[in-house]
């Protein structure tokens, strides 16, 4: 894994990471505020004794698919053909993955907010033929530049 993509990995974990599993299912399921009682942490330990064994259970497996999902979306991003989305953070995981990737991008400036990496700029407003055309393109050759046929 080359450096870009462990950063990607880095950020989209450190991002699923700061949900606080424990503390949403408990304040969900039992209308307790795990940071208040026991230990105050939201591990899975402190949501047993404080809200029973069902937020617990819920917790531990909310924090073990963070750590999974993380992994999972940068290794399915990598091995993307092409990647199609707006200007959004995603686009530019998926850019940091190494996919190719079709921005699209509304009123912000693509100078400015672009992903970097093998990415293509496309108005909001583009047809959706052409946006396939532009998959295709990058599916194919690693590139498509707009107006190309």
């Amino acid at each position: 894994m080359d450096g870009m993509r462990f950063a990607a990995v880095v950020v989209l974990a450190y991002v699923l990471g700061s949900i606080p599993g424990g503390y949403v299912w408990a304040k969900l399921l039992k209308n307790v505020d795990v940071t208040k009682v026991g230990s105050g942490r939201t591990g899975s330990s402190n949501v047993l004794r404080a809200a029973g064994i069902g937020p617990a259970v819920l917790t531990f497996l909310s924090d073990l698919g963070k750590g999974y999902g993380a992994v999972a979306l940068a290794r399915w991003l990598a091995a993307a053909s092409v990647y199609i989305g707006n200007d959004s953070g995603i686009s530019h995981l998926a850019a940091a993955c190494g996919a190719p990737v079709i921005a699209l991008f509304g009123p912000t400036n693509p100078r400015v907010w672009a992903p970097r990496g093998r990415v293509c700029v496309l108005p909001f407003e583009t047809p959706p033929a052409d946006v396939a055309r532009a998959a295709l393109g990058f599916a194919r050759q690693g590139r498509w530049t707009p107006g190309g046929r």
